[in-house]
């Protein structure tokens, strides 16, 4: 969906990996940081602590990006750093997604399809490419889209549980896109 911006926020990306290399840092270093700017994040949604969490929730989904920024700069680009960054972010949707949907009380069925979904968009795309296909635009909300929703829950926590029907819908509906999209290529081969 954010595909249309996605030359400008590169070139965002590339300026700040930039930053990182000429503080030596690895690409993988990155991953490890904004991971870690990520569930600190998620410890201060689970304190209450909403706008300060918002400010790590988006510098860890920012560093998100220049961790593959800096990787294609420095020649670096790796499976192991790629895997690496996928799981992360797996881990790191979960620790927010699940922070919010406790510390806001969200109700239970919202929260369980917004955590499937977000993971399962994920995990479908990682899938249905492992047998060629190429995924990069298909689906409504991709992990960028997932991360405005989550911030936007924490900027507007008094209506949580629309943001998490948000969240849930368009997560599934994703999957949905996918799995569809799989099927019409690939058929039953």
């Amino acid at each position: 969906m954010l595909n249309r911006i996605r030359p400008l926020v590169s070139q965002v990306f590339a300026v700040a990996a930039r930053g990182f290399s000429r503080l030596r840092f690895t690409p993988n270093a990155v991953t490890l940081l904004g991971f870690a700017v990520t569930a600190l994040g998620a410890l201060l949604i689970l304190l209450g602590r909403y706008p300060y969490a918002v400010i790590l929730v988006a510098l860890g989904g920012f560093m998100d990006g220049v961790d593959g920024a800096l990787a294609r700069q420095l020649n670096r680009v790796t499976k192991f750093g790629g895997a690496l960054d996928s799981v992360l972010d797996r881990y790191g949707d979960a620790l927010i997604i699940a922070a919010a949907w406790y510390s806001m009380r969200v109700m239970p069925v919202l929260g369980f399809f917004a955590l499937a979904g977000s993971l399962i968009t994920s995990y479908s795309r990682a899938r249905l490419e492992v047998t060629g296909l190429s995924l990069s635009s298909v689906g409504i909300l991709e992990r960028p889209e997932r991360m405005i929703i989550l911030v936007l829950t924490l900027i507007f926590s008094a209506y949580a549980n629309y943001f998490f029907i948000a969240l849930a819908v368009l997560a599934n509906f994703t999957v949905v896109q996918r799995v569809v999209y799989g099927w019409r290529k690939l058929g039953d081969s």
